[in-house]
């Protein structure tokens, strides 16, 4: 996230957040994300509850 946007890392958290949340819930995040930190925050949360750690191997 921040390589994509080092001066604005809000814009993309919520954006990543109202993809992954359910249809129905979305009117309910969308007004929870805009309080202060709060999208990084779950985006945060939601990384760390449901992203798969992978072993990534880079070759030149």
């Amino acid at each position: 996230m921040n390589e994509m946007a080092m001066d604005n890392k809000v814009a993309p958290a919520k954006n990543y957040l109202m993809r992954c949340v359910h249809p129905e819930d979305k009117e309910k995040l969308e007004k929870l994300i805009h309080r202060p930190g709060a999208a990084l925050q779950l985006a945060a949360k939601l990384n760390e509850d449901f992203a798969v750690d992978l072993d990534i191997t880079v070759k030149k």
